[in-house]
């Protein structure tokens, strides 16, 4: 029973011999990560950078989760039970063995995921190289970008729900490469498929900022009026 609170922190390379490598969240707990970068940790088995169970209401906003490691599933994140909204986060070169490199949603685990961008992940032995979704799980992915992950970018169990809306991802209904500024940063380049063509009514409601901290909307293509960018960043013409 918890209530932890994490704010532009730094929660880098650590080793778990079980579950949790840089943060572990057990049973009824709300667990609200801002601004913070959860990189390069190890976990024996699920959850290489961060695994709860619940009941749980974890929230993450504007966090980078790159380079962590699960030698089972979830190397990024692996949730359960729980009641999950992920907002503006990068999630970046983390691998996993099993499903899930980035992110694993287990059973009875409703997953809000808006503006966040999946890129460079890698499951080695199965699928769900960006995002796994199990039995009894669901997700709604909105305003998302999944891209050039390893094997394939989405995996859902035959009793999942899993719903994406103006999400750009790779093999998807919309597969355009984003144009990243470079391959270890997701900013987008002038010119992005993914400037000014995402909702401003997601589910669970629009961030107001982007993970810069810059306004949510900008006007990107300087044309027409302003819509949200997909991704994790806004794109600022006068930058």
């Amino acid at each position: 029973h918890s209530d932890p609170t994490i704010t532009s922190c730094t929660i880098d390379d650590n080793t778990s011999g079980a579950t949790g490598g840089g943060i572990s969240c057990g049973i009824v707990s709300t667990e609200t990560n801002t601004d913070s970068s959860i990189s390069g940790n190890t976990a024996a088995s699920d959850g290489g950078g961060i695994y709860s169970v619940g009941p749980a209401w974890p929230e993450l906003t504007s966090c980078r989760i790159p380079g962590n490691y699960s030698a089972a599933a979830g190397g990024g994140v692996w949730c359960d039970h729980g009641d999950w909204r992920i907002v503006n986060c990068t999630f970046e070169g983390n691998a996993s063995r099993w499903y899930g490199s980035a992110l694993y949603v287990a059973r009875y685990a409703p997953t809000t995921v808006t503006n966040c961008t999946f890129h460079g992940n890698l499951s080695y032995e199965t699928a769900g190289g960006a995002v796994y979704c199990a039995r009894h799980g669901s997700m709604r992915i909105t305003n998302c970008i999944l891209w050039g992950d390893t094997p394939n970018e989405i995996r859902a169990d035959y009793d999942a729900d899993v719903d994406v809306r103006f999400s750009n991802v790779q093999g998807g209904s919309m597969d355009v490469d984003p144009l990243f500024a470079f391959s270890d940063d997701l900013h987008l380049l002038d010119g992005s498929p993914c400037i000014d063509v995402g909702t401003s009514a997601p589910y669970g409601g629009l961030p107001s900022l982007d993970q810069d901290g810059n306004p949510r909307t900008l006007n990107g293509d300087d044309w027409g009026a302003a819509v949200p960018d997909l991704g994790a960043f806004e794109f600022n013409p006068d930058a």
